[in-house]
């Protein structure tokens, strides 16, 4: 609780008085490797793939919080495929889609599933944290997550909406 009261506090105010960005190209990189690796252990598969040259406007360690949660909720309930999107949607937002082959969320779940300490399914190990920890980020950034069906791998589907991070003009 006591990260992401700070990570709520970070966020809040404008992005000229925070000055706060991840490069993509950086922590999606990093993501990529180490869960490259998992995928491959466990033998499963993940298909990144994303537009180079975004900044969200969010910090590091946050994001990677929530793509660490995000990616290992996929790799955990996963049949054998994961996929990882991202790509600028106009001048102000990145969309992320985080997708896995596995059974997904009933719809009528979803909105329990971003709960602090709900766990749909207690069949695999966790805390029931991670979505809401991930939601609970995303959303003190001014940004959303949104989980439905996927349509291609048929699992989960989890959609970030983060704001862009300006370039400052020089001074």
């Amino acid at each position: 609780q006591l990260k992401r009261s700070f990570a709520r506090m970070r966020a809040d105010g404008t992005e000229g008085a925070i000055g706060v960005y991840t490069d993509l190209d950086t922590s999606l990189g990093r993501m990529e490797r180490a869960f490259t690796a998992l995928a491959r252990n466990e033998g499963k598969t993940l298909t990144v793939t994303f537009q180079r040259g975004m900044r969200a406007r969010m910090d590091q360690s946050d994001f990677e919080e929530v793509m660490g949660n995000l990616l290992d909720n996929a790799m955990k309930w996963a049949g054998s495929e994961v996929s990882l999107q991202a790509s600028a949607e106009g001048d102000a937002l990145i969309e992320i889609k985080i997708s896995d082959d596995g059974p997904g969320i009933p719809k009528e779940e979803i909105s329990r599933a971003t709960a602090s300490g709900q766990r749909l399914d207690v069949s695999k190990p966790g805390t029931g944290l991670g979505l809401a920890i991930a939601t609970d980020l995303i959303t003190a950034y001014g940004g959303k997550i949104l989980l439905g069906k996927d349509d291609t791998l048929g699992g989960l589907a989890v959609h970030l909406r983060i704001p862009v991070a300006r370039k400052r003009p020089l001074d």
